[in-house]
């Protein structure tokens, strides 16, 4: 019988993602990586995530400030092309919003070199108001989830349901008003038979409005937006009883469309990814939060409604997974996490936690919720690389360890005399109060590290250290994994290559 010799791929496709809790740097990663590559890719996730990147704001002398992005790729400000892939959720009034927001630092290029996949579930005004609601009623139950408000678990459970609305629908004003319309009686139904009362009803809206200030200080400090634009209580019925105000909830989003649909980036997005592969192109492909806040294998119920992991790109892009050349995890120096749930590691000794959440300026990028602190964790670390089957890692911040005396490891966890090398697969072992963190103490270091620039201008602490972890996260892994960078400050210079 006669075979049919298979076509090499001729480009490279290169995914990253956190190994830990989120926030771990992936944005600082993504923007040097992206200098290379010709197409950067948002594979998950929604505005709950938020990446830090530094850039030059050139309506302030070229300072060079933070810029958090919570939808856009990270490489916004290397004037890429980026997209966001089927995998995502889309707020398309914060969207928008950030669209404006990265404008503002002089990248308003972005609306040319965006695409969005037309298949990218939305999420509504209508998702939001049922994660507030939904958390409103796990806090009564003593349950909370720690959730960013930012509706993306409703509209992922949409997407499941078959009921969320899409990209598409900007596409077509008519369709998009009357599925609206039908969206907003049933969820007036819906809220109305959960009990929440006309006083919950408005403080809800009443919070989400301070929500959008506060996200969108920047634009209103430049007089691109006045507050009143982001004022959301005008969506709730005026008569105070439960129930949505139709005309400024459809004003809103058909004055969205209008603006996502003019930048004509409305695109196949794995079309796209097949076409630039083809041409020998680089892409690079961007997840969001960490490991362990993935659906499926994160610290389950403190978790995301999305997948983190590197597969996610697969189910995310539309892309098999034999694509993927390269896995990148990204880890901090020690570990941190924001909202409920386990942090096995956690640093117990106030001085040391206050000195790491002061120095390495641990707030969350999206809520500016302050973030728990812990040890590095090598066991969660380890299983998140087996997990996205990683081949190097950045592990980044370490400059924020200067001063400490001594510096802990955890290697692994112990519960009822059972050892586990990975994250126990049964939740509530990694859940129980009695899982004990076991520890390596290493000597720190006093010097100042932010200003080397040559790894052998290193103390030996620091090498010691990074070798420690290396050799940690390698144990009971089949594959080999190496840490070839690290992290020394939040600038785009602030790396050494091993």
């Amino acid at each position: 019988m006669a075979t049919m010799k298979a076509e090499k791929k001729k480009g490279t496709v290169i995914v990253v993602s956190g190994i830990q809790w989120g926030d771990e740097g992936k944005g600082k990663v993504i923007d040097q990586e992206s200098q290379e590559a010709d197409l950067i890719v948002r594979h998950g996730g929604g505005n709950n995530a938020g990446h830090t990147v530094m850039v030059a704001d050139i309506f302030n002398g070229g300072q060079q400030i933070p810029m958090v992005l919570h939808l856009l790729p990270s490489a916004v400000a290397r004037r890429k092309a980026i997209a966001i892939g089927a995998g995502v959720v889309v707020d398309p009034l914060a969207l928008v919003n950030e669209v404006d927001y990265v404008s503002s630092f002089g990248y308003g290029e972005v609306r040319r070199t965006l695409s969005v996949d037309p298949r990218t579930a939305l999420v509504t005004v209508i998702e939001r108001v049922m994660d507030m609601a939904q958390e409103l009623i796990r806090s009564r139950n003593g349950k909370p989830i720690g959730t960013t408000a930012r509706g993306i678990g409703p509209a992922y459970a949409g997407v499941a349901n078959r009921t969320a609305l899409k990209v598409a629908d900007l596409l077509h004003p008519k369709q998009l008003c009357t599925l609206l319309e039908q969206r907003l009686e049933e969820a007036t139904r819906l809220f109305r038979a959960m009990g929440i009362t006309s006083t919950q009803w408005r403080q809800i809206f009443a919070d989400l409005t301070g929500m959008e200030l506060r996200a969108n200080q920047r634009l209103i400090e430049r007089k691109l937006r006045t507050e009143a634009d982001f004022d959301y209580t005008v969506f709730a019925s005026a008569n105070g009883k439960v129930g949505f105000n139709f005309a400024a909830i459809e004003a809103a989003y058909q004055n969205a469309a209008h603006l996502i649909t003019s930048w004509r980036g409305v695109r196949d997005v794995s079309d796209l990814i097949r076409r630039t592969v083809m041409l020998s192109g680089r892409v690079l492909l961007e997840g969001a939060q960490g490991a362990m806040l993935d659906v499926n294998f994160g610290s389950w119920p403190n978790v995301t409604s999305s997948h983190t992991l590197a597969g996610g790109a697969c189910t995310g892009l539309g892309i098999g997974p034999t694509l993927i050349d390269t896995s990148i995890g990204v880890a901090k120096g020690y570990t941190t996490r924001v909202g409920s749930g386990p942090l096995p590691t956690r640093i117990t000794e106030p001085e040391i936690a206050a000195s790491i959440h002061q120095r390495g300026n641990e707030f969350g990028a999206s809520t500016g919720r302050p973030r728990d602190v812990g040890w590095f964790d090598a066991v969660i670390a380890r299983s998140a690389c087996w997990w996205n089957l990683v081949q190097t890692v950045r592990l980044l911040k370490l400059d924020v360890l200067s001063g400490l005396d001594e510096i802990k490891i955890c290697f692994r966890y112990c519960l009822n005399g059972e050892r586990f090398y990975q994250v126990p697969a049964d939740y509530h072992q990694l859940n129980d109060s009695g899982l004990e963190p076991e520890y390596l103490t290493l000597p720190g270091w006093e010097q100042d590290i932010s200003k080397v620039r040559r790894w052998r201008d290193l103390p030996k602490e620091v090498k010691g250290y990074v070798a420690k972890i290396e050799q940690l996260l390698n144990e009971r892994l089949p594959q080999r994994v190496t840490i070839d960078q690290i992290g020394i400050g939040p600038g785009p210079d602030q790396y050494l290559t091993r």
